[in-house]
């Protein structure tokens, strides 16, 4: 019984970090894209001034 309560509870950790993990790319990555978006958003107001 020990060792399963052991398996379960390493299973969670990893679990938990992998999840923590995938959010915090995400969150990363989601701010990167907006940023992006600001970057081409002032770009296409450039050329749309020169025109």
């Amino acid at each position: 019984m020990g060792e399963w309560l052991l398996v379960l509870v390493i299973t969670f950790v990893l679990f938990s970090f992998m999840l923590y993990f995938v959010i915090r790319n995400a969150i990363d990555n989601s701010v990167r894209l907006k940023r992006l978006e600001g970057i081409l958003g002032e770009i296409s107001e450039d050329l749309k001034s020169r025109k």
